[in-house]
């Protein structure tokens, strides 16, 4: 169950505060897999008497869920209430006092406590961000009518804090204004038809179908145009707390530097570096700041080093339209270097000037010596970054670089605090925290921990000894949830064809061939009855393979096609070029002719599979570590990219059965 406590009003009026939160932590410890803090006891202690003792006696047979986990994301909705004819209500409780003020021109956070205060996320853009996420990815809410309530207990009623407060869908209802707090949950929950199992039902509903940001971009650029994105937290797409004090902190300093150049200054240069660890929504983030800055007049582009899957899938989701304010734009989404042409956005050949905001998604992968270009071409920058998600022996984007060339180039630097971990997969930090154990330190695993797992049910985690039965269970899966699946695998077999392309299928040829009875490799791995699994190799193919043809688990993402994306169930396929080695007790290259990455980004001489063939099994070679951490950080995306499950097959014996004594 995904809440702390499922009952109905009458239980929590009738009993006192200290069995109430005993209650609750009891059934918290068992959901979330650790002790509320004592803010959060305190919290219940005080808000939840606050409003229930508030309501009629006729609201008892409500049922009420507390602690309730949202399907996407780590938050959790304060209570939920139920009734009417499957209608619900979304309560979030605040137990704030003192002043609350408007957090400069920013709308989705506010000001506790005056100048120099703390800042809080506003609770309208809160609730309704939960009330989204419940319409559009949670398989019991969207057969409910939901609406948001925000509730603050200690603070009166003033015309001059409601206008502040009430600019979003969820009501704010204060502390003296308790007639309209019952008369918003009575017209909606009363008569009432539903009982506690239907509020355990409710809390039981998992993750329903894949949030995508791209399509909502795509039907939603006038409004995005409007500037009104941030009143759209109900379609799901909300920040968490650490996510928008991120894209507002650089929201502001954005606007002073537009500001400043309006008035014929030259702003000093700022960069802001924000790290995020897999499955921690940057790409959420680095694309909700694109469209706040769009929206608020500032001249913004976004940018990737190389990645042309994501790149192809955000241009054809932004069309020209979304363009017509900034006419000197041909487009919002660039790649920070092209060598072929030179016209990346670090290249000489860019001719787009006079920027405002550069965002650098997946930041880790630049070349050091694009950082100084970027700092000239625009007043702000922000770069978006996991050092673990380092692919080739070129990219740069670590921290130490950053500080060098922000003193270099007189560029005030300032490091964010990291996005939260765990937000894409349903499996969370523990998920997370298991998955570093495997890949840095797997001799503290203990054999058969994957019996029970600390992620329980919350995500399916499965190792396959053989790979019809590792293809059979995904196409169970999606045929039997109706989710999307896909699978990624480690450039090992086959060199793949960037030629091929998915209307040729099923035809391909040898060197396309990922599974089958017949490798490019020449090794024996599969059966003859094996069904052939081809590469998707061509950017364009991406966008296409990500957006549900995936599901026809024909065809396989290498780590290329797989970083910035991610499906409801992912199967990888461990290849030959990180392999267990039973005698060290730890992970060791597969040695000459495994790998077939042969792109090495600007260096091809020191692409991963040069790089291999020349260490062959030499421990002591001056690369060999850094191929080896290159190697764990593709592990780490693969493991990642699942929001409901990871199912592995590994086509190396001694990789396949440490796997499985686990």
């Amino acid at each position: 169950m995904n809440a702390a406590l499922v009952t109905n009003i009458g239980d929590l009026r009738n009993i006192n505060s200290d069995e109430l939160v005993s209650r609750i932590s009891e059934g918290f410890e068992k959901v979330y897999l650790h002790h509320p803090s004592t803010d959060e006891q305190n919290s219940w202690r005080n808000s939840i008497p606050a409003i229930i003792n508030n309501l009629p006696i006729e609201c008892d047979e409500l049922p009420i869920i507390v602690e309730m986990r949202m399907p996407i994301g780590n938050e959790r909705a304060d209570l939920i209430l139920l009734g009417g004819n499957n209608q619900a209500i979304v309560v979030e409780l605040k137990h704030w006092s003192g002043s609350i003020s408007q957090y400069g021109s920013i709308s989705n956070q506010v000001t506790l406590g005056g100048d120099g205060g703390v800042l809080r996320t506003h609770p309208g853009y809160q609730c309704d961000g939960y009330v989204g996420k419940l319409n559009n990815f949670h398989s019991v809410g969207n057969s409910y009518d939901i609406i948001g309530l925000v509730f603050l207990d200690s603070i009166n009623y003033s015309q001059e804090l409601d206008n502040l407060l009430n600019t979003f869908n969820s009501a704010i209802v204060y502390r003296d204004k308790t007639d309209v707090l019952c008369e918003i949950v009575c017209d909606n929950l009363l008569p009432n038809t539903l009982s506690v199992s239907d509020g355990i039902s409710f809390a039981k509903g998992e993750y329903n179908i894949s949030g995508r940001l791209v399509d909502f971009i795509r039907d939603n650029q006038f409004d995005i145009k409007q500037k009104i994105y941030t009143n759209l937290a109900d379609s799901g797409f909300s920040l968490c707390d650490e996510q928008l004090i991120a894209v507002n902190q650089i929201l502001i300093a954005a606007k002073e530097a537009v500001d400043q150049k309006s008035k014929g200054l030259e702003p000093k240069k700022k960069a802001f570096v924000i790290n995020g660890s897999p499955g921690s929504g940057k790409t959420l983030v680095a694309l909700s700041l694109l469209i706040e800055a769009i929206g608020n007049g500032i001249k913004s582009i976004y940018g990737l080093r190389r990645n042309g899957a994501l790149v192809n899938t955000l241009r054809n989701a932004i069309d020209n339209n979304l363009n017509d304010r900034f006419r000197d734009l041909s487009g919002l989404v660039y790649f920070i270097n092209v060598p072929r042409n030179n016209l990346g956005i670090a290249d000489s050949g860019f001719k787009i000037s006079n920027l405002d905001l550069i965002i650098c998604d997946e930041a880790q992968r630049m070349l050091k010596d694009s950082l100084s270009v970027i700092f000239a071409r625009s007043s702000v920058s922000a770069f978006f970054i996991d050092e673990t998600q380092r692919l080739n022996w070129d990219e740069q984007g670590i921290k130490q670089n950053f500080i060098a060339e922000a003193e270099n180039n007189d560029v005030e630097l300032v490091f964010l605090n990291d996005m939260p971990a765990g937000i894409r997969c349903r499996g969370g930090l523990p998920y997370h925290n298991f998955i570093e154990d495997l890949l840095l330190s797997p001799n503290s695993l203990v054999q058969g921990s994957l019996s029970n797992p600390v992620w329980k049910d919350e995500y399916q985690f499965k190792i396959f000894d053989n790979f019809n039965d590792f293809h059979f269970a995904l196409k169970e899966e999606r045929d039997r949830q109706n989710v999307r699946a896909a699978m990624v695998a480690s450039w090992t077999e086959s060199d793949g064809v960037y030629r091929w392309r998915l209307q040729n299928r099923p035809n391909t040829d040898l060197k396309n061939i990922r599974v089958g009875s017949r490798l490019q490799s020449g090794k024996n791995l599969y059966p003859s009855d094996t069904e052939t699994i081809s590469w998707v190799m061509n950017p364009d193919d991406y966008r296409v393979f990500w957006s549900g043809v995936s599901s026809e688990l024909d065809i396989c993402a290498s780590i290329y096609g797989s970083q910035g994306f991610e499906s409801d169930v992912v199967g990888f396929i461990w290849g030959r070029d990180l392999v267990w080695d039973k005698d060290s007790g730890d992970w060791k290259l597969g040695g000459p002719n495994t790998s077939y990455d042969y792109s090495g980004g600007t260096i091809r001489q020191m692409s991963i599979k040069n790089l291999m063939n020349q260490i062959g099994d030499d421990r002591n070679h001056q690369h060999y570590d850094d191929v080896k951490t290159l190697l764990l950080n593709r592990a780490r995306i693969f493991l990642t990219r699942g929001i409901l499950g990871t199912y592995i097959y590994a086509e190396d014996k001694s990789t396949k059965e440490f796997l499985l004594s686990l």
